[in-house]
């Protein structure tokens, strides 16, 4: 089996927010509604936000009391709801707390996210805020892209690097020795549509309560009773093939199945 030693979510275009802000000066209703909207990175959140819009206000306040006009409140409060928001979540901020930084620094009630990038992922994930939440399941079934570098050879609990190696074989000498020909040839197999089992090291919950939640007191007993998920992979590459670690990507499914998959290949039968 495998341990992921990272997932990169697909690269999306992005507009500013300063297009944005520069929107709302010709319209009361603000024009916020881009495909795609805003790009923001974890960590900074807040004070980015603040300092564009400080910065527009300011420019605002000065030509209106050039024309001696009356200014009115900005509703910077509602600027940002009812929007998909492409957030940059880097290595060691959980998906939970990068929806947070975003709810908080926008003033929002109401905001998620599509699908849950692990802690130690680096990645796109997409926040969805106000009414745009409703919609959530329209990119959650959305194709997407995964790319991992994987240790061929070795197993973890969790599936990943998130916890220590349980079982290791040498994969360069023996019997077991592999070839990237292989590799690929085992890849392959995977294509198209099955069922696959959700890692016990996920956020999916069970009874009301996340699944590594459980993982991590040891309740290993539960993964016997998870139903499979439909899943689709339409392709796999491989760019690189160094000793034990290679890069595999791979297109659709989930972060959870991006693990999988490297597990499924170590357990094919060269």
């Amino acid at each position: 089996t495998a341990a992921a030693a990272g997932v990169q979510g697909q690269q999306t275009s992005f507009i500013t927010i300063e297009s944005l802000m520069q929107g709302m000066k010709s319209s009361s209703e603000p024009c916020l509604r881009h495909d795609p909207p805003i790009l923001l990175k974890t960590d900074g959140v807040k004070e980015e936000i603040r300092r564009v819009f400080d910065q527009y206000r300011k420019s605002t306040r000065d030509a209106i009391r050039e024309r001696g006009e009356r200014q009115e409140r900005l509703p910077f409060y509602n600027v940002f709801t009812g929007m998909a928001i492409p957030v940059i979540k880097e290595a060691g901020v959980s998906s939970h707390n990068a929806v947070s930084a975003v709810r908080t620094s926008l003033f929002l009630g109401k905001a998620g996210h599509t699908g849950t990038l692990d802690p130690f992922a680096t990645g796109i994930l997409l926040c969805v805020t106000g009414d745009a939440t409703k919609s959530a399941s329209v990119f959650v079934d959305s194709e997407k892209e995964y790319r991992a570098i994987v240790r061929l050879g070795q197993e973890t609990r969790s599936l990943d690097m998130a916890t220590v190696v349980s079982k290791s074989v040498n994969l360069e000498e023996g019997d077991a020795k592999v070839t990237a020909t292989e590799i690929i040839r085992a890849a392959a197999s995977q294509l198209g549509d099955f069922d696959q089992k959700p890692p016990l090291f996920s956020a999916i919950k069970v009874k009301g309560e996340r699944l590594y939640k459980k993982a991590r007191r040891g309740e290993d007993e539960v993964e016997k009773d998870l139903p499979g998920r439909p899943v689709f992979i339409s392709y796999l590459s491989m760019s690189a093939y160094v000793t034990k670690e290679g890069e595999v990507g791979s297109s659709n499914g989930t972060n959870e199945g991006a693990r999988l998959l490297q597990v499924e290949l170590n357990a094919t039968k060269w």
